[in-house]
């Protein structure tokens, strides 16, 4: 008699504890994001495709970053939802080997790149994060990381050139980075210089510029003593600076989505106008 007692105590406290598991007083069921599925897209194109807890779908990685992916969601229909928007629901992930591949993100909650470090196969799952739980999860997602040429990683900083024979003017860091700022800007009253492009480097030394739908931004501290002069749409990444009168200020870099949205900010550089 006594087991039987002691065998539906235990039988009691299992459904008492999956209970308290399921459901919470401070936290009801409509406040759950609910989803079954989830895509990535890059520039509106569909790379992943999860649905019912499977994917016929692996994700391929550069030795460097991706372009930029954005998450969506599936309804039971499968029909696209877009992400939750409770400033308490956060985007999450995990790596299986961080030795082979990061997260990089810099704007909206639903958005990221990866970046491959090294060759080779590993996995991700992508979480909805609610209250130190996941309210959604995927299972293991494979992602290959190839050697591609052409791929870059995260920029960590802004090298400035003349156009016309490639010589060296300037480099800073991204703001609050790491890094120094080498050389600057020197002009006269009235002197327009000849063109300057503008370059970013990567932590591999790689220089590059943004993929197109990006936009160069050039703001002074103080406007009065120089300005730029962009060199038009066939060339975001060129400019000509002026001296309009004498003193001392600094330019600050800025690279804007198509969005609209600053994704990097770089330290500001001196400009010297004689």
């Amino acid at each position: 008699m006594n087991t039987i007692k002691i065998f539906l105590m235990i039988i009691v406290s299992i459904i008492l504890l999956a209970c308290s598991e399921q459901s919470s007083p401070t936290e009801p069921e409509h406040d759950h994001f609910k989803a079954y599925g989830l895509i990535l897209e890059s520039s509106g194109k569909r790379i992943l495709t999860y649905f019912n807890l499977k994917t016929n779908d692996t994700l391929f990685v550069p030795i460097g970053m991706t372009d930029h992916y954005e998450v969506k969601f599936l309804n039971a229909d499968s029909v696209v939802i877009p992400p939750p928007t409770d400033k308490d629901k956060k985007f999450g992930w995990v790596i299986s080997d961080t030795s082979m591949l990061e997260v990089y993100r810099h704007g909206d909650e639903w958005e990221f790149h990866l970046v491959g470090k090294k060759v080779g196969t590993t996995f991700i799952e992508f979480h909805v994060l609610h209250n130190q739980h996941s309210d959604f999860k995927t299972t293991k997602i494979p992602v290959v990381i190839r050697d591609e040429t052409g791929q870059y990683g995260p920029p960590i900083g802004l090298r400035a050139y003349f156009e016309k024979n490639n010589q060296f003017i300037c480099e800073t860091p991204l703001k609050d980075g790491k890094g120094l700022i080498k050389g600057d800007f020197t002009l006269k009253v009235g002197e327009v210089t000849d063109h300057i492009v503008i370059k970013l480097f990567d932590q591999a030394n790689r220089e590059f510029q943004p993929k197109a739908g990006h936009k160069l931004i050039i703001e002074f501290t103080t406007p009065k003593v120089a300005e730029a002069i962009p060199a038009g749409e066939d060339e975001p990444w060129t400019f000509q600076l002026k001296g309009i009168e004498k003193g001392i200020t600094q330019v600050i870099f800025k690279i804007a989505g198509s969005d609209g949205k600053i994704h990097r900010e770089f330290a500001p550089v001196y400009v010297k106008v004689n």
